[in-house]
């Protein structure tokens, strides 16, 4: 089986704070709001009792939504994709105990050997995915984000009492602002960064894309430690309260 390995970046090791954010200011953003629910601007109409019925969701997102974010650096110490002549993909199942060596490394259950980032601190990612969308990026930026636990608690509410459409465009509403929030972080630290002549990646990357297995949310969670910002993580892998996202970018030379 012939296989060669593929060098993407190499860089000495270095330690970062995680930041927290609490208090984000976001304005929902009406026409993605609308693209989450499936209206198509231009070729799907709304009356006038739908468009007051939205705008009233946008102002009480906007109220109740609880934004806090947390952030932090992590250098690449070297990434690297397995390119197989055989096409062949060879899985491993490990349990979350046998894979964790301290807090903050969490390695996935069941992960591809075609590609895999090395991160200070132990921390090693298996995902050839990850590693092509990060391009050689000396740095990555693990992030994350959520509209907090009272934004759920009215979802719910108007779901018992039967207010079906109300609820969907809340729903869309958090969704929108959560992803809002990490907008808001990453609007930030470019600033920051364009001082040094660097800046992340456009897009970002999360668990559950690509190959990148949805149980490294919890190593964001447990790097990030985001039971400061009130997030949990169940069993799945999945954030709580339900509006809660992760992601990662990467750190870029500006051209």
């Amino acid at each position: 089986m012939d296989k060669a390995i593929k060098t993407v970046y190499a860089a000495p090791q270095g330690a970062y704070r995680t930041r927290y954010l609490k208090n984000i200011e976001v304005t929902p953003d009406r026409a993605r709001v609308l693209s989450r629910l499936g209206f198509s601007s231009g070729r799907t109409e709304m009356d006038a009792a739908q468009n007051e019925l939205l705008e009233e969701c946008l102002n009480t997102g906007k109220a109740v939504c609880r934004l806090a974010g947390a952030y932090r650096y992590i250098k690449v110490l070297k990434g690297e994709i397995t390119e197989d002549s055989e096409q062949v993909t060879q899985k491993k199942q490990t349990t979350h105990e046998e894979q964790t060596a301290h807090k903050g490394q969490v390695f996935n259950a069941e992960h591809s050997e075609e590609g895999s980032l090395e991160l200070e601190n132990g921390i090693r990612l298996y995902s050839a995915d990850l590693v092509d969308f990060l391009g050689g990026c000396p740095e990555i930026l693990f992030m994350a984000a959520t509209a907090g636990s009272e934004i759920i608690e009215l979802i719910n509410n108007e779901l018992m009492h039967g207010n079906k459409a109300k609820a969907v465009i809340l729903d869309s509403v958090a969704s929108q602002t959560a992803d809002a929030a990490l907008d808001v972080i990453t609007d930030m630290l470019n600033r920051v960064l364009a001082l040094k002549g660097e800046k992340l990646t456009r897009r970002r990357y999360s668990p559950g894309y690509g190959d990148l297995d949805l149980s490294y949310q919890k190593t964001i969670y447990e790097l990030l430690d985001l039971e400061k910002i009130g997030i949990s993580i169940n069993k799945m892998y999945m954030l709580q309260p339900e509006k809660s996202v992760a992601a990662i970018a990467g750190v870029l030379r500006a051209r």
